[in-house]
């Protein structure tokens, strides 16, 4: 019986150990375009987000908040510079990317309305057209 609890806390030692080195780990990385700008295909991190003048700080969010609501946060996706995909509440709004002057310019398929995005260092700011939302996402 010993040896059996004993395989058992090794097991759980183990499993903890495997869970805890795949947390560190970057699952994208930051792509610079031509220019050595971090290009719109990047992995984007959502960093806050403001809705009617009311900003969110993902950061400040204890990290249990930040675990609970992270698959709900909007994110943004662009892997080819051309296709795009904005998430929120779980919900997958397909689009399309444009650049003219250093703007991008986000139009969706599913009738939700444009947005319009920067990048600045290594941030992409996104906001919807009627200043009502607004996005910032790291590069990772």
């Amino acid at each position: 019986m010993k040896a059996r609890k004993s395989i058992v806390v090794l097991m759980c030692i183990f499993l903890m150990a495997v869970l805890l080195c795949g947390c560190g780990q970057k699952h994208g990385k930051v792509v610079y375009d031509e220019d050595g700008n971090v290009s719109i295909t990047s992995k984007w991190v959502l960093e806050e987000f403001t809705t009617n003048g009311t900003t969110t700080v993902i950061a400040d969010e204890s990290p249990l908040v930040q675990a609970l609501f992270s698959s709900r946060n909007p994110s943004f996706s662009c892997p080819d510079g051309v296709n795009c995909v904005f998430r929120s509440n779980k919900k997958d709004h397909k689009g399309t990317v444009t650049k003219q002057d250093g703007i991008y310019y986000i139009s969706f398929v599913q009738g939700t309305a444009a947005m319009e995005g920067e990048i600045v260092g290594k941030k992409l700011f996104i906001k919807n057209t009627k200043g009502t939302l607004s996005f910032v996402f790291s590069a990772e």
